[in-house]
């Protein structure tokens, strides 16, 4: 089996509240970026693969375990960075396709996967998150729902959603080298696409423009649009 250890692999996940919008983590912290906004999400650890080898037996494969082990990562950095704990309800974390055409995994690479980083869809509701009147507790930027609290870690220092994909990915643009941006591009990508070749099915050539115009651009796709294959799965 691959040793993943050595490689070095990261999760992220797409945290879309169905109301609210895109869950983005404000950074102010690191001074060459400037102020910008995050994934929650970060490093697959050794014991994430040390525990999905366990999980998944001996004789699964590679891509098992690290799509396994994709989701203890990234889910033990959401509840370290929001507070938000999903580690044990893995099932929530839902790959997101970043490729037409391959919606299982195959090959040697997840359909989720970017450049050794994993990406990944979460509904979350407002029983996901945290409430009291703990001084540790933040509320959203702006002036999104005060209900809606989460347990930042250092690194943070607020958070906000966004309900529109382009500016979601253009605020992500700095983060992870900007490859989260590029992935939310391509799930966009991949759903037009989709939609493309579905809506064209039986009809003549002469009615494909007609289509064409029915089908959402990449620039004014909803959030929610692009993510609903996520919602289709349990």
């Amino acid at each position: 089996m691959q040793d993943f250890k050595r490689i070095g692999y990261r999760g992220f996940a797409f945290i879309v509240n169905r109301t609210h919008g895109m869950l983005l983590l404000e950074c102010t912290r690191k001074i060459k970026k400037g102020p910008h906004f995050q994934l929650p999400g970060g490093h697959i650890d050794d014991l994430d693969f040390d525990a999905a080898v366990t999980n998944c037996g001996v004789n699964a494969s590679t891509n098992d375990v690290l799509l396994e082990a994709g989701k203890m990562g990234t889910a033990r950095e959401i509840y370290e960075e929001t507070g938000i704990d999903l580690r044990f309800d893995l099932n929530r974390l839902v790959p997101v396709p970043l490729r037409l055409g391959q919606e299982h995994n195959s090959g040697t690479q997840l359909n989720c996967e970017l450049k050794r980083r994993l990406y990944f869809y979460v509904d979350v509701k407002y029983s996901d998150f945290l409430c009291g009147n703990e001084n540790n507790l933040t509320s959203p930027l702006g002036d999104g729902d005060i209900n809606l609290k989460l347990k930042l870690s250092s690194e943070h220092s607020g958070f906000s959603f966004e309900q529109t994909l382009n500016e979601s990915a253009n605020k992500i643009k700095k983060h992870s080298g900007g490859f989260g941006t590029k992935a939310l591009l391509l799930v966009m990508e991949s759903q037009t696409e989709k939609k493309l070749a579905s809506n064209i099915t039986g009809h003549t050539s002469e009615e494909e423009n007609e289509v064409l115009d029915l089908i959402p651009k990449r620039q004014t796709m909803s959030l929610f649009s692009c993510f609903q294959n996520c919602w289709n799965v349990e």
